[in-house]
């Protein structure tokens, strides 16, 4: 969760590093978390894993929750990983005051449609480069709205 300490003894960029330059040939990275957004060197973890390991795709999931770093982060990813495919999927679990109880994080589902407006236009800028979905994990604390998520993305989002 966002108010929870920092994570310790998390992997420097410098440990990321001798990671990734054993890794050549790197077809896809999956970064995942908790939030993935939270770390600071994100940008220069994906771009450790292009330079060193010639990473193709780059695949994060996101709960959307910082809409501004997220398209800042995006755009510094596509920017620095110039033949890299990158992808972000927004974990929706509901739509509305739902989709905030059950992530037990006030004004989550504004932030994840505000985050799919800024990474829409990310999107259009950097072409077949980005790609932008949805997550839906499926629960038997969200079965009963399914159908409502799956109306609200096809009405109101664009996802690849």
């Amino acid at each position: 969760m966002l108010n929870t300490p920092a994570v310790k003894n998390e992997l420097t960029l410098t440990e990321i590093e001798k990671i990734a330059a054993q890794m050549k040939g790197l077809l896809w990275l999956a970064i995942g978390g908790g939030e993935p957004f939270l770390r600071k060197e994100l940008p220069e973890i994906c771009q450790a894993f292009y330079r060193l390991a010639g990473v193709e795709n780059i695949g994060i999931p996101t709960n959307a929750s910082l809409p501004e770093r997220i398209e800042e982060y995006a755009i510094q990813i596509l920017d620095t990983c110039r033949t890299s495919r990158f992808s972000i999927g927004l974990s929706l679990d509901a739509v509305g005051e739902r989709h905030d109880e059950m992530r037990q994080l006030k004004d989550a589902f504004s932030n994840l449609v505000k985050t799919y407006h800024l990474l829409r236009k990310v999107r259009d800028r950097y072409g077949d480069r980005f790609s932008l979905g949805v997550h839906t994990v499926v629960s038997r604390d969200n079965l009963n709205q399914v159908a409502a998520v799956a109306d609200f993305v096809n009405k109101e989002f664009r996802v690849d």
